[in-house]
């Protein structure tokens, strides 16, 4: 699955078990509506994302998370996109791994104030291996 639009007020996750889908150069909006809990529910290996764009806070609405994994959401890849929060309480982290192999975060923006004791990426429950996270800006 590719796509190139843009894709406002999310009122339920993008969610994916399948395997080799894939995002590129789209906006999300996950501030439609006041507490959206995640953007994106992934399950499936090989999911991309990359060149997107997404708000996960304006002075009005927040949402909690950006991208949500489960433990057999192998290889997810998500570079050069930027996820935009405000400088006050808000999103909890952008990018939230919950265990699996083989991920790439690269190339990416995360501006916003994200929980201290969370940050911008976390990884959470089961560990990661063989994850690579590097050339991000936070």
């Amino acid at each position: 699955m590719k796509a190139n639009r843009i894709a406002r007020s999310l009122l339920r996750p993008i969610t994916s078990a399948g395997t080799n889908n894939s995002f590129e150069n789209c906006i999300f909006d996950l501030t439609g509506f006041a507490a959206v809990a995640t953007g994106f529910n992934l399950a499936g290996s090989d999911f991309t994302i990359d060149g997107c764009d997404f708000v996960t806070g304006t002075a009005t609405n927040q949402a909690g998370i950006a991208i949500t994994t489960t433990a057999a959401a192998n290889r997810l890849t998500v570079t050069n996109s930027t996820f935009r929060g405000t400088i006050d309480a808000g999103t909890s982290t952008a990018i939230k791994i919950v265990g699996g192999d083989g991920h790439v975060i690269q190339r990416n923006s995360f501006i916003g104030a994200y929980t201290t004791t969370l940050g911008a990426i976390q990884n959470v429950t089961t560990a990661c291996t063989n994850t690579l996270i590097l050339d991000n800006t936070i």
